[in-house]
């Protein structure tokens, strides 16, 4: 993903990178995020999560949209972790060791934003 992701990595460069895969990125605790969690159903996660992805009728990497752009920054890049690493739709995760694959989403994060 380095050597895809070219330049000064930004939330729009991010946000491309993401669509090429066919996820759209959605800000929540804003009023048009907020309408695609209500669409989605998903109420339950915006109080309780910064972050997530939904697979299951269209693919969407949500973000708190209420937090400090540095945070959904490193958020979008943590999402987009899990979506390379295979965490993201392949149907055998079901909850599988979660701790894990977050370490593995964050040293993906923290790796991006080193170079």
């Amino acid at each position: 993903a380095k050597r895809e992701l070219k330049g000064n990595l930004d939330v729009a460069e991010i946000v491309r990178y993401l669509e090429t895969y066919g996820y759209s990125v959605v800000l929540y605790n804003t009023p048009d995020g907020d309408k695609e969690i209500e669409r989605y159903k998903l109420m339950r996660y915006k109080n309780t999560l910064k972050a997530f992805t939904y697979v299951k009728n269209a693919r969407i990497v949500f973000i708190d949209g209420s937090k400090h752009p540095d945070d959904r920054f490193y958020l979008l890049l943590h999402e987009l972790g899990h979506v390379l690493l295979g965490h993201i739709g392949d149907g055998k995760i079901s909850w599988r060791n979660q701790i894990l694959i977050d370490i593995e989403a964050d040293a993906f994060a923290y790796e991006m934003i080193r170079r």
